[in-house]
């Protein structure tokens, strides 16, 4: 009974578009907490699936987003990967408020992103002021 109903509330009319995207999100969470193997699979099914019917959304990091390209992806995915965690944690939480339905939350996505950059300026040059960060990075890298 619980598939049947699962598949009728997917399969709906009714059911608005980006709730049936907040069960991919909630799907691809706790599959990732219980077996990185099929949580990776998960996604990448999604994701085939997204792509083969141009649907302009794909799965990244357990948030279903908008896509321009698949570079804009993978450049959020390195962006994410490559960052310590106090950095990452401010872009994966941008991703969020940006993916936010039905309406993103585009200003705290730009401040979440800004805080990323803080963030990452503060580690690299141990400042602890965004100016004196901003300053001595101007100094030792550009």
């Amino acid at each position: 009974r619980g598939y049947k109903d699962i598949s009728n509330w997917i399969t709906s009319d009714a059911t608005p578009w980006y709730k049936k995207l907040d069960l991919v999100e909630f799907i691809a969470d706790k599959l990732s907490s219980l077996n990185k193997s099929i949580s990776e699979q998960f996604v990448e099914e999604i994701n085939e699936q997204f792509e083969r019917l141009k649907f302009g959304y794909r799965l990244v990091f357990g948030t279903v987003i908008d896509i321009v390209s698949e570079d804009e992806i993978k450049s959020v995915q390195t962006a994410i990967d490559n960052s310590k965690e106090h950095v990452a944690g401010h872009l994966k939480k941008a991703l969020t408020l940006h993916s936010k339905r039905p309406k993103p939350d585009y200003a705290n996505s730009i401040k979440e992103s800004i805080s990323a950059v803080e963030a990452y300026l503060r580690g690299a040059t141990g400042k602890n002021k965004f100016g004196e960060a901003l300053k001595e990075f101007r100094e030792k890298f550009l």
